[in-house]
């Protein structure tokens, strides 16, 4: 990956990009690294419409998701 821009927004307080997450990946394309570099990038609100837990297995699953969609697999 030579350049890649991610950010979330709705699952914390404020939208927020994820540079440390585009950092990993440009050196190395690895998605379970890649997803613990995302999880320590942001800290999810839990409040009545979604619990934090929720919120960050959410994030994950689109992040995963969109490899998966990349690399042709369903």
């Amino acid at each position: 990956i030579k350049e890649i821009t991610m950010a979330v927004g709705g699952v914390a307080a404020i939208p927020l990009r994820l540079k440390l997450t585009e950092d990993f990946l440009k050196n190395q394309l690895n998605i379970q690294g890649a997803v613990q570099v995302l999880h320590s990038e942001f800290k999810p609100l839990s409040d009545l419409r979604a619990s934090a837990t929720y919120r960050r297995v959410l994030v994950e699953n689109f992040f995963r998701r969109f490899f998966a969609e990349c690399a042709g697999t369903p």
